[in-house]
C-alpha cells in the first residue's frame, strides 16, 4: 500500500496528434507515478493512434487548500446516468463511435492542462455510467489486451490501431499504458506497452481480433488471459514460452485436474 494524504489525484492531460507524439510524451513523463493514454482507435491517417494521456499525481493537502476543496476524501459517486436497456446491434458502428471518439478528444484536448479529479473519476472512469456494458447489445463484447516489448512497440502498436480502424470495430474506450520491467515468473506484464481494446461481439470483429492476435505474435508480444475469451491454445503457445514451465509447476503441486476452468481447457491448460 502507499501512504497519501487524500483521496485526490493531481491530473495533468497531454493532448497527443498521433501515436508517435503519445509515445514520445509517455516516455518524456515516466517520472509521473500514473500514466495512461484514451486512443481514439478509429483515428486513421495522419491521425492514427491520436490520444488524451491522462498523468496522475496524489494530491496532498496544500494542493487542496489551493485548490479551495474541503473534503480529503471524497465522497464516493453514485453513476449519474445508466444505460436502461440494450440497444440494437447496429447502433456502434464507425459512424457513431467514430463521432464519440472525435467529440471526447476534442474536449479533452480543449479542458485544462492540469486539475485536480477524485480518485475514482482517475482509475475507474467507466463507473460513471451505470450498466455501461449494456452499449455493447445483448451478445456483449470481447477484450483483447496485449503487451508489446519496448522495441517493437512503436511498429506493433501502428500495425494494430492500423487494422483496428480500417475495419470500422473500434471500442469507446481504448487504453495505451507503459510498462516498467517485471519479475514474476508468470506475470503478464513486461517492459513495453500494452493496448486494451472492448469490441461488440460480431463475426467481423472475431475475425479481426485473430488478425490482431497474428500481430502481437509477430512482434514478440503476448496477451493478458484475464481478459481473454476467444483465443486459440496455438496463439497462447507462440506468443509465451512459460507455457510449459507452467504446466510443469502445476504437475508439480498436484493441481492438474483440481483447478480448472473453461479457458484453461480451451487453452490446454
Amino acid at each position: 500500500l502507499r501512504p497519501v494524504e487524500t483521496g485526490w489525484i493531481r491530473q495533468k492531460t497531454i493532448a497527443c496528434d498521433g501515436l508517435a507524439s503519445a509515445i514520445d510524451a509517455i516516455e518524456e513523463s515516466l517520472d509521473w507515478t500514473y500514466s495512461v493514454a484514451w486512443i481514439d482507435c478509429l483515428a486513421s491517417g495522419g491521425k492514427l493512434g491520436r490520444s488524451l494521456l491522462m498523468l496522475g499525481e496524489h494530491a496532498t493537502r496544500a494542493e487542496l487548500a489551493a485548490a479551495g476543496k474541503r473534503e480529503e476524501v471524497p465522497a464516493s459517486r453514485r453513476a449519474r446516468l445508466s444505460v436502461p436497456l440494450d440497444p440494437p446491434g447496429w447502433l456502434l458502428n464507425r459512424i457513431s463511435i467514430g463521432a464519440f471518439n472525435a467529440l471526447y478528444y476534442r474536449r479533452g484536448a480543449a479542458a485544462p492542462e492540469v486539475g485536480l479529479v477524485d480518485y475514482e473519476r482517475y482509475f475507474y472512469p467507466l463507473d460513471a455510467i451505470g450498466a455501461w456494458n449494456r452499449l455493447y447489445g445483448r451478445r456483449g463484447f470481447a477484450q483483447f489486451q496485449c503487451v508489446l516489448p519496448l522495441a517493437t512497440a512503436s511498429a506493433g502498436l501502428e500495425a494494430l490501431l492500423r487494422e483496428t480502424a480500417g475495419a470500422g470495430k473500434g471500442s469507446f474506450l481504448a487504453v495505451l499504458k507503459r510498462f516498467g520491467r517485471q519479475e514474476g515468473p508468470f506475470s503478464f506484464p513486461m517492459e513495453g506497452y500494452t493496448l486494451t481494446l472492448d469490441m461488440q461481439v460480431t463475426e467481423r470483429a472475431l475475425a479481426l481480433l485473430d488478425l490482431l492476435d497474428a500481430i502481437t505474435v509477430e512482434h514478440g508480444g503476448r496477451f493478458y488471459l484475464a481478459k481473454d475469451s476467444r483465443m486459440s491454445r496455438e496463439t497462447l503457445r507462440a506468443a509465451d514460452s512459460r507455457v510449459e514451465a507452467f504446466l510443469q509447476l502445476r504437475e508439480k503441486h498436484g493441481l492438474r485436474g483440481r483447478f480448472v476452468s473453461a479457458q484453461s481447457e480451451r487453452l490446454g491448460l
